[in-house]
């Protein structure tokens, strides 16, 4: 699936969606990665899966989305719709950072609208 969004440049948004995999810009991405203020960062190594994670990984992003400024979180989950346990955000609240799950490519469209309306967002991207 090709996402279009004409108010960024192509190299600082997702391009496409398919099985496993995202594109930002041209480079394909098939591995967790962290997205924020048109910055790459695949450092990030969560557990595998979304139902492997724990409060650990929720106080991580919240640092990781202050760092860059965020204001809003997008947190790509996979394929499939999944929530965290309420308790898991306070770190966002107290970072006065909104986060929301959907799966992952809701997240990269979510991503494009949001940041090509000059909105400080970050995301977090599952691949499966």
């Amino acid at each position: 699936m090709r996402l279009q969004l004409d108010a960024l440049p192509e190299s600082q948004r997702f391009t496409r969606y398919g099985e496993g995999c995202v594109f930002w810009g041209e480079i394909r991405l098939a591995t967790p990665v962290f997205v924020g203020a048109s910055s790459l960062a695949l450092d990030w190594r969560p557990p595998f899966t979304f139902s492997e994670w724990a409060a650990g990984e929720f106080l991580e992003l919240a640092e990781r989305a202050e760092s860059v400024g965020a204001e809003i979180l997008l947190i790509g989950v996979g394929n499939t719709q999944r929530f965290p346990r309420a308790d898991w955000l306070s770190p966002f609240f107290a970072r006065q950072i909104g986060v929301e799950t959907m799966i992952t490519r809701a997240a990269c469209q979510t991503y494009n609208l949001l940041a090509g309306e000059g909105r400080a967002v970050a995301a977090a991207l599952l691949l499966e």
